[in-house]
This record gives C-alpha cells, sequence and structure tokens, in this order.
C-alpha cells in the first residue's frame, strides 16, 4: 500500500483493509457533506477515497491524484453514488408519443348481385411510430421488473422498470377483408 494511502487507512478503508467506504451520507446527521447544485445546497455529498497513480520501472508508486478529502474534493451526491440503484444515473424521463396504428381501408363497388350487401378490404399495421424524450429506445409501456409476490402469488410486476426484459420493437402488418350479406 503506498504511503499515501497508509496515513488514512483506519480513517477509510473497510475493517477488513480490502476496499475503500464513501465518506458522507444522505443527510446531515448521517456524515453528509454540503454539496450544492442548482443554487440549492444540501448535506449529501460523498466521495470515494481514492489515491490513483501508477507504478513506476522500478515499482514505485506514482501519484497522479488523490481523494482524501479537503478543499476542492469532487463531490457527487449520495444518490449517484450507487449506478445500479434507482437513481438519477438510472431513471430517464418517460414521455413518449407512439403512432399505435394506422389502417387504410376501400370500400368495394357494389356486389348485391351476387347477394353480397357492402364489402370493404383494408390494409393495417401497428408501432409505426415511437419516439421517446429520453432517447434511450425503451418503450416506457414495456417496461417493467418481474418480481417474485410477498405473498407467494407468483410473479408480479413494477410498471416503468427495465430490468432486461426489452423485446424488439415488432410492426406487423395485415389485411382484413369484411363482408356483410
Amino acid at each position: 500500500m503506498p504511503a499515501y494511502l497508509k496515513a488514512h487507512a483506519d480513517e477509510y478503508l473497510s475493517p477488513d483493509g480490502e476496499f475503500f467506504v464513501v465518506v458522507g451520507g444522505p443527510t446531515e446527521s448521517t456524515g453528509g457533506l454540503e454539496y450544492t447544485e442548482g443554487g440549492i445546497t444540501l448535506h449529501d455529498g460523498v466521495f470515494m477515497p481514492q489515491v490513483v497513480g501508477d507504478y513506476d520501472e522500478n515499482g514505485n508508486f506514482i501519484v497522479d491524484y488523490e481523494n482524501l478529502g479537503g478543499a476542492g474534493q469532487p463531490l457527487i451526491r449520495y444518490q449517484d453514488f450507487y449506478g445500479w440503484d434507482y437513481t438519477r444515473t438510472a431513471t430517464f424521463d418517460a414521455d413518449f408519443l407512439k403512432m399505435r396504428e394506422l389502417s387504410i381501408a376501400y370500400q368495394l363497388p357494389s356486389l348485391k348481385k351476387i347477394g353480397i350487401q357492402n364489402a370493404s378490404f383494408s390494409i393495417y399495421t401497428r408501432n409505426i411510430i415511437l419516439w421517446t424524450k429520453a432517447k434511450i429506445n425503451i418503450d416506457p409501456e414495456m417496461a417493467f421488473q418481474p418480481e417474485a409476490g410477498n405473498q407467494g402469488s407468483g410473479i408480479q410486476f413494477k410498471q416503468g422498470i427495465e430490468r432486461f426484459n426489452v423485446a424488439p420493437w415488432t410492426i406487423p402488418i395485415g389485411f382484413k377483408l369484411n363482408i356483410s350479406f
């Protein structure tokens, strides 16, 4: 371990010395650091203590920079630190515009001579256009997370959470013939 890090090991490393712990927290009472964003200052700032560098050809550790607190320490919001939770880094605007169906019909000429009162032919298609504000190519109506139910009632779905379930976008085309006798 580099000397720079040894000085802070008790403060920043996990008890077994294997990984860095997050410094800060979600509130001031839990150790959150002062963080300002959009003119609003809260105490939900955090940072990951680290010494970044590389070893030279003689095996000596050369420090590029260190994040061990102090003035100028780059902070992020506690909610954005954990990228796999449902935070700003994994949340997208679900506004969308979709053309669900388009059909064109043609009324056939009179066929009363052969006993057909009315006849029409149409062609239709679905899922023609999907525009999402987030521009991530996920249909907000198809985004859900399957989850085992708490009461043993099988699989339940949480709408609006896309979790490895994106189906290919399909555009079916069909024909329809209506005849009334």
